[in-house]
């Protein structure tokens, strides 16, 4: 899984992992269909590579190296609506770029004293800074288009998987997971 996690945040285009000045349109449930606007921070960490040892006798000791982003929060749903929406903005802007993160816990969305924008010694928790972290069981659309191409798929198959990874977004996890996320 270490080296999917690898494949998926070296697929992932810079600006998931840059701070942006901006605003994200977040539809919130039972909320009169009003749109909420939530700051477009980065969703990802910054990755530094993945590497695996030379030396034949340490071949099992890969590491990924990433950008240190805090800590895992304790408990998405008992967070303000507010923070949560900006940690839901996170998988719609990965659908937009055609990923899926296939692992939305509490775990994986890590917390530091924000904004970044500031230096170290004037941020605080109550401006929090968020990223998602763990695409080991993370896919990308084009690198699964291309393996199929590579082993010769038909473009009826090609058809399918496109068919298969709409589906898996209006019926599967990144539904259920912006449902836990935004609270009824």
């Amino acid at each position: 899984m270490l080296k999917n996690e690898g494949r998926i945040y070296d697929a992932l285009p810079a600006h998931l992992s840059e701070g942006w000045s901006g605003f994200n349109a977040v539809r919130v449930p039972n909320a009169c269909c009003m749109d909420t606007r939530v700051p477009a921070t980065a969703v990802v960490p910054n990755f530094y590579g993945y590497f695996v040892p030379v030396e034949e006798s340490r071949r099992g000791m890969a590491i990924l190296l990433l950008e240190d982003c805090g800590k895992p929060i304790i408990a998405i749903d008992i967070m303000v609506l507010s923070t949560r929406a900006i940690c839901s903005t996170f998988l719609y802007r990965l659908k937009h770029e055609e990923f899926m993160q296939n692992s939305f816990y509490d775990r994986n969305v890590l917390m530091q004293p924000g904004p970044l924008t500031l230096p170290p010694h004037r941020r605080s928790l109550d401006t929090p800074s968020f990223r998602l972290i763990d695409f080991g069981r993370g896919r990308s659309l084009e690198i699964l288009l291309s393996e199929h191409e590579a082993n010769g798929a038909s473009e009826k198959a090609r058809k399918r998987i496109l068919r298969e990874w709409e589906e898996s977004f209006r019926s599967g996890t990144t539904n259920g997971a912006l449902c836990a996320v935004l609270g009824p």
